[in-house]
């Protein structure tokens, strides 16, 4: 991970089928993310020398000079009112009743490691903040209804 401020974009686009349209991401031009980092490369190739593997990259970094991640963050952003975000900040979406994201779509922005930690820290104050599962609420989660 790097500490520089980038971004990736993600558009609806109309599929060629007709039937509806496909997420897509593209590259944020006013804050690319760096398709090469000097450390990593020095960090992969030293790895693959020592276990006899080779270092490499995706075919979108070394052909189309475009960065590739496999965690897509914040496709819900968390706001005041439904015209700075999609959900509240308590996890609701802005307009449905009984419905929140308690998953990636809500976090803001890349924690700069693995984000399964705080996915989990997420859901679970999402949990919190429903009817009769808040520990604040006298809620007992040891209790909670299995499907």
């Amino acid at each position: 991970m790097q500490p520089r401020d980038n971004a990736v974009r993600l558009r609806a686009r109309k599929r060629s089928t007709g039937d509806g349209y496909s997420l897509v991401s593209e590259i944020d031009r006013a804050r690319p993310a760096p398709t090469f980092l000097d450390v990593g490369h020095k960090v992969a190739k030293w790895l693959a020398e020592e276990t006899g593997g080779v270092a490499g990259s995706t075919f979108t970094e070394a052909f189309r000079n475009a960065p590739w991640t496999a965690h897509i963050l914040g496709g819900a952003v968390i706001g005041s009112d439904p015209a700075t975000g999609v959900v509240d900040s308590k996890l609701r979406v802005f307009g449905y009743q009984n419905m929140i994201v308690c998953d990636a779509a809500a976090l803001p922005a890349n924690p700069g490691v693995n984000p399964a930690l705080t996915i989990t820290a997420l859901a679970e104050y999402g949990m919190e903040q429903l009817p009769g599962f808040s520990r604040d609420e006298g809620g007992d989660r040891a209790h909670m209804p299995r499907p």
